[in-house]
């Protein structure tokens, strides 16, 4: 007996609950490959979906400077883009970034 059956039956049960996300990048230079992760988009198999920003605005404002409002409007574009998509109860592999 392996040692994960032996402890298997201590283990809680998986939730009958399946998701998909997705990591929303944003190339600022393009063809640089440089990219910052400014978003995640998930789709639950029920149809919950999230969308949630990952770079907070202090960081924007370091990255940035003075230019950081500009940074974070078209971040925002983007994430409302793929909240508005996943609304539409969209399949997520199919969303296409705006910009």
């Amino acid at each position: 007996m392996s040692i994960v059956d032996a402890f298997k039956h201590l283990a809680p049960e998986t939730p009958d609950y399946s998701a998909q996300y997705r990591a929303i990048y944003l190339e600022p230079i393009e063809y640089s490959g440089e990219r910052f992760t400014i978003g995640i988009m998930a789709q639950g198999n029920n149809s919950e979906y999230k969308v949630v920003q990952t770079l907070p605005s202090k960081v924007l404002r370091c990255l940035y400077g003075e230019h950081d409002k500009a940074i974070n409007n078209l971040i925002n574009i983007i994430l409302h883009s793929a909240d508005n998509f996943l609304k539409a109860n969209k399949q997520l592999p199919q969303w296409k970034p705006p910009v």
